[in-house]
This record gives C-alpha cells, sequence and structure tokens, in this order.
C-alpha cells in the first residue's frame, strides 16, 4: 500500500504544480478543470494518504471545499516563487520523499 499512497502523493503534486507554472490556462480554465478533477482530490481523505508538502496539501483542502479563490491565491504565490528556482528545485518540490510513505 506504501507505493499507492506515495504515487498518489507524487502524481497529485505533479498536477497542481503544472497548473502552477502554465503561463496557457487563464484563472477561469484552472478552476474549471480542477472542479472537474475533485474527484482525484477527495481520494486523499478518502484513502487517508498523508501529503506531506504543506502547500500542497493546503490547496488540495481547499479544491475539497470548493475554495477555489484560495487555491488561485496560492498559485500565484507559488507561480512567483518558482521563477526564481532552478529546474532541478522545481522538479524536486514535486517529488514527496519515498520513506514517508512506507
Amino acid at each position: 500500500m506504501g507505493f499507492y499512497r506515495y504515487y498518489y502523493a507524487k502524481s497529485t503534486a505533479y498536477i497542481l504544480y503544472k497548473f502552477i507554472d502554465s503561463k496557457v490556462l487563464s484563472d477561469k480554465d484552472k478552476i474549471k478543470a480542477l472542479k472537474n478533477m475533485k474527484w482525484f482530490f477527495q481520494i486523499k481523505t478518502k484513502m487517508d494518504i498523508p501529503i506531506i508538502s504543506y502547500t500542497i496539501d493546503i490547496i488540495t483542502e481547499s479544491i475539497i471545499k470548493d475554495e477555489y479563490d484560495t487555491v488561485l491565491n496560492y498559485f500565484k504565490i507559488l507561480s512567483e516563487a518558482r521563477e526564481y528556482m532552478t529546474g532541478e528545485r522545481r522538479e524536486k518540490m514535486a517529488r514527496p520523499d519515498y520513506s514517508k510513505y512506507k
């Protein structure tokens, strides 16, 4: 079960960082897509999967609660911060530590 919990956490971070880094999607498009994907983010609660990244956890909780203004605010803050990071650092942010999911 540890591998699946890890893979879910990794997938969640990857998906959200793609939204955060997107320069193509408008806020309206992001919200529409996140609403359609809400079921995916609800798996975290249903399967009791911890999301170790504090910001990713806040974002997923906000999606589950339909608090999309909060989601967009976090997206903007993280997007600005990630602009100054190296590609390696951005990738590391999207990879949870496997040892925490065993």
